[in-house]
């Protein structure tokens, strides 16, 4: 798997963070958790949504943009781990 280039500062703050430079893995592993939080948070809204069609129209379309956008990072995260 290729190695992720960062600034040095970039770097510093990683490390400040994480106790070292995260590897790809890693931070695909990060998306993957916050594509998971989006889905929680979204399902959360969903059962918990008033009466209003407006607000329904507008969950259900951040939803799709939501799952559009988890099948396009499982795109790209399935791509860079066959390289």
């Amino acid at each position: 798997m290729a190695k992720l280039k960062f600034s040095k500062k970039k770097q510093d703050e990683l490390i400040k963070k994480f106790g070292h430079i995260p590897t790809q893995e890693e931070v695909f592993q990060k998306i993957i958790e916050s594509q998971e939080r989006l889905a929680d948070a979204l399902k959360g809204a969903w059962e918990t949504r008033p009466d209003d069609p407006e607000v329904e129209k507008q969950l259900l379309e951040v939803g799709g943009r939501a799952g559009k956008l988890r099948k396009e990072l499982q795109k790209m995260i399935e791509q860079k781990t066959h390289i």
